[in-house]
């Protein structure tokens, strides 16, 4: 069965490509236009494994796999978004039914349409409120006419370490793992490298997650390459990324044959 969703339009949050989230990745924005998109428009059953499961407005019967044959984004890249919103709490996840249903918190906030209001007034409000409550799709980043501090827990890399982490390693046997993590991230500027060290612990299900994940951290800094502005690299799925001096970005205007010609 497929998503009942009105056609014609959906709205998104003015700004979201200065979030921390979207910042240049043009990948992760476009997962989230198309949670947007495919969300159930009004309350409906779909198939999960041939099980029927009741969709509300707002949520999205899916699975990684799915997210990478309808965006052309890797289950990586799309999983590491997933954490993200759960930790910006954009979105609630549940894995109940044997597929993933998410659900876009505040979606009836800023989703209402006109002609949900009935009149032209009721339109002109509706629009003033999209401008009010789309703030609350995902929470807001700096504002220039009123700055605001950003400590390390507001960074959501930062958030999705401790979210994932400390379950994790408590899980582990770990009885006290805040004060571990935080050394990781005090001695590892770049936190993402943290977040990927814990989910290679959980991969790899080893009984004791603390070394292994140190291990981890110190080979990646031990073996941290000498990557310069402009340099391309072709991934095993033949998408080309380019380094920005801060992070690899995909090109999608480049092929692997543009980047072998260039060499």
């Amino acid at each position: 069965m497929s998503n009942d969703m009105r056609p014609g339009w959906f709205a998104v949050k003015r700004g979201i490509t200065n979030h921390p989230i979207f910042h240049k990745r043009p990948d992760r924005a476009f997962v989230w236009l198309w949670m947007l998109e495919t969300a159930a428009y009004q309350d409906t059953r779909q198939d999960a494994g041939g099980k029927p499961v009741s969709v509300k407005r707002g949520q999205v019967l899916t699975s990684f796999r799915q997210i990478e044959s309808a965006t052309g984004v890797s289950v990586k890249i799309a999983r590491g978004l997933i954490d993200l919103l759960k930790a910006e709490r954009a979105i609630d996840i549940d894995t109940g039914t044997g597929r993933m249903l998410i659900t876009i918190c505040n979606y009836e906030k800023y989703q209402s349409g006109p002609d949900d209001k009935g009149t032209d007034r009721g339109t002109a409000r509706a629009q003033q409120g999209h401008t009010k409550e789309t703030s609350k799709q995902i929470p807001p980043t700096e504002d220039a006419a009123s700055p605001v501090l950003k400590s390390v827990d507001a960074d959501p890399i930062n958030k999705a370490v401790w979210d994932f982490g400390v379950p994790f390693l408590q899980a582990n046997g770990v009885k006290n793992p805040r004060p571990i993590i935080g050394g990781w991230l005090r001695d590892h500027p770049n936190p993402m490298a943290v977040l990927e060290a814990l989910r290679d612990a959980q991969k790899a299900g080893t009984a004791d997650p603390v070394p292994y994940i140190k291990a981890v951290l110190q080979n990646s800094t031990r073996r941290k390459p000498q990557w310069h502005r402009g340099q391309h690299r072709v991934l095993s799925n033949g998408r080309v990324q380019e380094f920005d001096g801060q992070r690899w970005d995909f090109r999608n205007d480049l092929t692997a044959e543009d980047v072998a010609h260039a060499v």
